[in-house]
């Protein structure tokens, strides 16, 4: 639990490093912020106001507690508000839109809406949304595409003040997690690193790091993924393996994939900003096993037997000796698979159904360092495609 709130002043004074931090990146990377605020009522402002020389850099905020002032101000429109209501994503993302385009000057307008009690349904006691819409005026002022994207967050304060004060302190850890991210993958598009980690548990934290470039420890089971979206599947496949291995389920994020194109920075984003609680994941550009296990030796991958099938068939390979030459190279990193069995359609398998690892024939080497999960263990006979058909309706 949260202790109770400080004093106005002794809040701005305890944020001045979340407050340094966020005024350091918007300097390097040339960025103007803007906000719009409901539930904080102009606290994550005045909290990066009191930064000096930030008025080069933060161009206001927008307090629209109420929601003709979101409609009037933000054009937020009236329909959407009253379903599904200010209290949601599809508001936040619309707030920090309305923010963005009523000023030319900022390129990034992050917004919050939530409910701090008392009062509130159950559902949304303490639950606030943050969205962020970006353009990218710096390296082009004529270029106005722009996209939106939020995340939730469930508040830990029970007192209102706390809980006002602890919203902002998420705003303002959200502007600095954007602008990391977006460090983190413009150094791996210009070949400056190769991987970046993030551990947003202790995201609101500016004493600790939540972005790495060069890691000395490499996780003991990532779990590389699309992440488009995340769904109920992969919680429970983490689930599994903290159960079966007592070890916390590390995650990756490749920018690149070999048969679709490379992410740009609002897909990335948008992808990264579902892990916030108690995750790890790493951001690359390994499109194949081969190179991820360049970046993560000893690592076991934790994937379904479709990326097995993927990984023995030569056809993703420019020939039979590059096959070899990658699964020689996972070997030699010293890799290996934990293999969930899944339902498969008839585009992935000679049969569609549920398969396991035993139902597969693979080159001796690649079946050597494979370990089955079993059925009776863990068995999902739901299709990936359908779990995030049903995660996208919801």
């Amino acid at each position: 639990m949260k202790p109770e709130a400080d004093r106005p002043d002794d809040f701005v004074t305890r944020m001045q490093p979340l407050c340094k931090r966020a005024a350091d990146s918007l300097q390097q990377l040339g960025w103007r912020v803007v906000f719009a605020e409901s539930c904080t009522a102009g606290l994550v402002s005045a909290a990066l106001g009191s930064i000096a020389g930030i008025s080069e850099h933060l161009c206001g905020s927008a307090v629209t507690y109420r929601n003709r002032t979101k409609h009037d101000w933000l054009e937020v429109p009236q329909e959407v508000l009253e379903n599904p209501g200010p209290v949601s994503e599809e508001v936040v993302q619309l707030m920090a839109r309305g923010a963005l385009d009523s000023t030319e000057e900022a390129n990034i307008a992050l917004a919050v809406t939530g409910h701090l009690g008392p009062s509130a349904p159950a559902e949304l006691d303490g639950l606030i949304h943050i969205g962020v819409a970006y353009q990218n005026q710096v390296a082009d002022p004529a270029d106005k595409n722009s996209f939106a994207v939020s995340r939730f967050v469930r508040l830990k304060s029970n007192q209102r003040l706390s809980r006002q004060q602890e919203a902002a302190e998420e705003v303002l850890a959200t502007l600095v997690d954007v602008m990391d991210v977006f460090q983190c993958w413009q150094k791996i598009r210009q070949g400056e690193i190769e991987k970046g980690r993030f551990a947003w548990q202790c995201h609101a934290d500016a004493s600790q790091s939540v972005v790495g470039y060069d890691s000395p420890k490499t996780p003991r089971y990532l779990f590389p993924g699309s992440y488009n979206p995340r769904h109920d599947g992969h919680l429970k496949i983490a689930q599994y393996v903290r159960s079966a291995f007592e070890v916390e389920l590390e995650y990756e994020l490749s920018l690149a994939n070999v048969d679709k194109p490379v992410l740009g920075f609002p897909e990335t984003l948008h992808r990264l900003f579902q892990f916030i609680d108690n995750d790890v994941i790493w951001l690359t550009e390994s499109a194949t096993f081969a190179e991820k296990s360049r970046l993560f030796p000893q690592t076991t991958f934790v994937v379904g037997v479709d990326t097995i099938i993927r990984v023995a068939d030569p056809k993703y390979h420019s020939d039979e000796a590059a096959h070899r030459e990658a699964i020689q190279t996972i070997l030699a990193a010293g890799c290996s698979f934990l293999v969930f069995g899944r339902q498969l359609n008839q585009d992935e398998a000679d049969s569609a159904g549920f398969h396991e690892l035993d139902d597969l024939t693979l080159p001796v080497e690649l079946k050597e360092i494979c370990q089955q999960v079993p059925a009776a263990a863990f068995r999902c006979d739901i299709s990936s495609t359908e779990l995030r058909a049903r995660e996208l309706e919801d």
